[in-house]
């Protein structure tokens, strides 16, 4: 597969899951620790309960605005060894299937761990405070982690 399928595989996956609420599809995709980066915040999430919490926070800030759907499109993607990808795709937030917003882009990070092509890193180019990818709860606990 090249990496631009790779990355879109991983992407298909985790959208699929996330309005399904399967948490285990998306735990498979991404990885612990994960770096989630937004214009004006930052966190890292350590464990399964924050990446659960985090997905379950995501997709209620998606429902509050009217979201029901993601349409999340590779633009960009490389090898960088061959053990990580480092690429780029455009998100666009969906209702009943028809646009939602603007599209943002977002980088991510895969790395092949334990068989599997794995999120290590995203970094998207949306406000938190417009396009709520990190909530307030895990910025608050994030804050008041030892490093």
């Amino acid at each position: 597969m090249t990496p631009e399928e790779i990355y879109q595989a991983n992407l298909d996956a985790v959208t699929d899951a996330l309005f399904g609420a399967d948490h285990d599809t998306v735990l498979a995709h991404l990885a612990l620790p994960h770096l989630l980066q937004t214009l004006d915040a930052r966190t890292w999430l350590r464990t399964e309960a924050e990446m659960v919490q985090s997905v379950t926070d995501f997709v209620a800030a998606l429902e509050r605005i009217g979201a029901n759907g993601l349409l999340r499109l590779c633009t960009a993607a490389r090898f960088v060894t061959e053990a990580r990808i480092e690429g780029a795709h455009l998100s666009r937030m969906l209702k009943d299937g028809q646009p939602l917003g603007n599209a943002y882009s977002v980088h991510m990070v895969l790395e092949h761990l334990g068989g599997r092509w794995k999120v290590t890193e995203s970094r998207t180019s949306a406000s938190n405070r417009k396009t709520p990818v990190i909530s307030d709860a895990m910025l608050a606990k994030a804050m008041h982690r030892p490093r």
